[in-house]
């Protein structure tokens, strides 16, 4: 065989069993193999696309998402993805075609040549590796499994078209099985002792913490904590549990709190200043840093107690040590309460808007629905006024921060999980980036609504704009016909008008076998 046909065998032996990309003449060897096969190919229109479809459904399936490319555009086309990847702790794995292997470097000017290929997607990935023999394969694809186990993020490997043609024999391919990192017990215990002794405890859940909610939930009851989430880590304890102030960080009121805190539990979160939008935290209180990435421990805030482990074990080491004598939680829930209460009340008339659209979407989408979000302003507010009680069940582009994200990743994530309820909500802007994916969702016969909010242009940078004294300059681009460019794809598409046609066309997108467009105005009369 090829070995482009060993490097389908290969990811069939660990488990791959949906690869997104496009077929081109430098990577057609891999598409022999994909010819028999039982891995699932999906066809997308850009390797954006694919890259944002393969991180949807990484994130739902619990498995890598895998991308076939060709060498120069395929995989520069790619890069924001595998941003996204990266930032997001998102296991996407790459393999890209180069150009042949006397050409490397020579600038001979060959089909899609890039001088050096690995280099444009290093700062992007956790691994990038350009392959010169296939025996340097298996190797390779098992450092990319183990990064995909530890802190997951994204992997590209480059083959030489000549390369790529070899006829192998790779043997068998032995999957090694990856330990999770156990926490020191003695770190542990000495977090038991400054969580017992704290009068003020807060915890901030990053999206390493998902997968811990039980624990983290029986904790803050025990210690009388109240619970702060990022975008990634929403719903990992309900939002509406009595303790839990949700992904509210970017919230002066909830900022004060937190820097008011004598004891901060942060598991799996970088603290990042895209989560709060607030450029340095302020900690009064002593801090504890929970993360599997040991730069995290002391980076950008030194912890008192610095934890590297996996948070699943190091949680429930930290349930086991905690006294079961539970604080009074009452006080905490008054304040979480007014808290939220507060946030509320001053809320823009702009937030009130999305605030009223958002609730009657909560209404209408059952409890483990999926919603992912674009870069637009009902999303921003959605971040922080959009209830979840359950985890992996929000998505938005925190961290990396690229318009045109929502609407492939909610087809890969609908790929991944079939049955449920899953909803890309899109901005008239952001949604131009990636609509050519329609032609895809339709192809798979996803029952997919997309909600599109349209303000008529970029509104969010109209907003900052009018904030600091600029001109709202080249912020109203000509639309098109929304309604008619989705049903030119074989989509539904509406304009929803009022409250009970926007209730239905959801209702009844999710049973249908085509992606169903849902048009609402940030001027209409009902909102």
């Amino acid at each position: 065989m090829t070995f482009g046909e060993a490097i389908v065998k290969a990811l069939e032996a660990y488990k791959v069993d949906t690869v997104f990309g496009i077929p081109g003449v430098h990577n057609l060897e891999l598409y022999r193999g994909l010819s028999h096969s039982n891995i699932k190919h999906v066809l997308t229109r850009h390797e954006q696309g694919a890259g944002f479809m393969a991180y949807g459904y990484a994130a739902l399936s619990n498995k890598p998402g895998v991308c076939f490319v060709i060498s120069g555009p395929g995989l520069t086309n790619i890069t924001t993805p595998l941003g996204h990847a990266y930032s997001d702790s998102i296991p996407l794995l790459v393999i890209s075609s180069d150009a042949p292997s006397d050409t490397l470097g020579k600038g001979w000017g060959y089909l899609h040549e890039v001088t050096d290929l690995t280099a444009v997607s290093r700062p992007l990935t956790a691994l990038s590796v350009n392959i010169k023999k296939p025996d340097e394969f298996p190797v390779v694809l098992s450092q990319a499994f183990d990064i995909f186990s530890e802190r997951p993020r994204s992997v590209h490997i480059s083959i030489a078209l000549d390369v790529l043609r070899q006829q192998v024999d790779l043997g068998n391919i032995t999957v090694q099985k990856t330990r999770r990192l156990e926490p020191d017990l003695e770190l542990i215990k000495k977090a038991v002792t400054l969580l017992e002794s704290s009068k003020n405890p807060c915890f901030v859940l990053g999206g390493g913490a998902v997968g811990c909610g039980e624990d983290i939930q029986y904790l803050a009851e025990t210690l009388g904590a109240s619970v702060i989430t990022t975008n990634a880590g929403k719903g990992i304890i309900p939002e509406s549990h009595l303790l839990s102030l949700g992904a509210t960080l970017t919230q002066p009121s909830i900022q004060e709190h937190l820097s008011q805190a004598d004891v901060i539990l942060a598991i799996g979160t970088e603290l990042a200043d895209t989560d709060s939008y607030n450029h340095k935290h302020s900690f009064a209180g002593k801090l504890i840093r929970l993360d599997i990435d040991k730069q995290k421990l002391s980076d950008p805030y030194p912890a008192e107690v610095a934890i590297y482990a996996d948070a699943k074990q190091a949680v429930k080491e930290l349930r086991r040590l905690t006294p079961t004598t539970t604080r009074l939680a009452e006080p905490t829930q008054l304040k979480v309460a007014q808290l939220k209460k507060q946030i509320l009340d001053n809320l823009s008339s702009l937030e009130q808007l999305h605030h009223g659209l958002l609730t009657i979407l909560r209404h209408t989408l059952s409890d483990d629905a999926v919603v992912v979000s674009d870069m637009t302003q009902l999303a921003y507010s959605a971040n922080f006024l959009f209830p979840m009680d359950k985890e992996k069940c929000w998505f938005h582009p925190t961290g990396y921060g690229s318009l045109g994200f929502a609407f492939p990743v909610a087809i890969g994530a609908k790929i991944a999980q079939p049955k449920r309820q899953v909803l890309a909500m899109v901005g008239d802007a952001g949604f131009q980036y990636t609509l050519q994916e329609l032609g895809t969702a339709v192809e798979h016969k996803l029952g997919l609504p997309i909600l599109l909010w349209n303000n008529h242009g970029l509104g969010e940078i109209e907003r900052s704009m009018k904030e600091v004294n600029i001109p709202a300059t080249q912020v109203h681009q000509h639309n098109p016909d929304f309604i008619a460019l989705a049903k030119a794809y074989g989509c539904d598409a509406l304009i929803a008008d009022t409250k009970e046609v926007f209730v239905q066309s959801i209702q009844e997108s999710f049973v249908k076998d085509k992606p169903t467009l849902i048009e609402v105005r940030q001027d209409a009369g009902w909102l």
